[in-house]
């Protein structure tokens, strides 16, 4: 019998540390992440709220960026090679929905490098509701008629599919 065919004993893996839990949230939707970044050392969390950096070795907590005002995280980018993401957030208590706002997060501090309105986009909770998707860059919505891109800087229209 060779000596790779006999079985093998293999570790359970057990997490280093683990984030204690928001009690204060209670259990609902909002403890969800809505995504998540590593970042050197540190691995990111979008929460409804905030996003919060935890140190990747110890789990301790290094820096937390609180969404401003009343307002409540809509999408994340899912990428952020350069280390800067994209959060998308407006306000809740809004009847309407509120005009949504682009805010560049620089991963390694927590500091927020830029904050722009989303340039008459309105979040409103219909199925006609146009997707948003964003880059570590880029910001593009996804309708039924279209796709269309922007720089999220300053609103500059990139391209537009045709429709249909």
């Amino acid at each position: 019998m060779h000596e790779d065919s006999a079985p093998r004993r293999l570790r359970a893996l057990r997490p280093a540390w683990k984030a204690a839990k928001d009690i204060g949230r209670g259990n609902s939707y909002q403890d969800e992440p809505l995504g998540g970044w590593l970042a050197g050392e540190l691995v990111v969390r979008a929460d409804f709220d905030r996003l919060r950096a935890y140190d990747i070795g110890t789990g301790a907590v290094r820096w937390t960026w609180p969404v401003p005002d009343r307002d409540v995280l809509v999408a994340v980018s899912q990428d952020a090679n350069d280390g800067i993401a994209l959060v998308l957030h407006h306000d809740d208590g809004r009847s309407t929905g509120g005009q949504p706002t682009v805010t560049a997060v620089d991963l390694a501090t927590g500091k927020q490098l830029w904050s722009r309105d989303h340039h008459g986009r309105r979040l409103d909770y219909y199925p006609s509701t146009p997707h948003t998707a964003l880059s570590g860059r880029r910001i593009a919505w996804i309708t039924e008629e279209h796709v269309e891109s922007a720089d999220p800087q300053d609103g500059a229209a990139l391209w537009q599919s045709a429709a249909g």
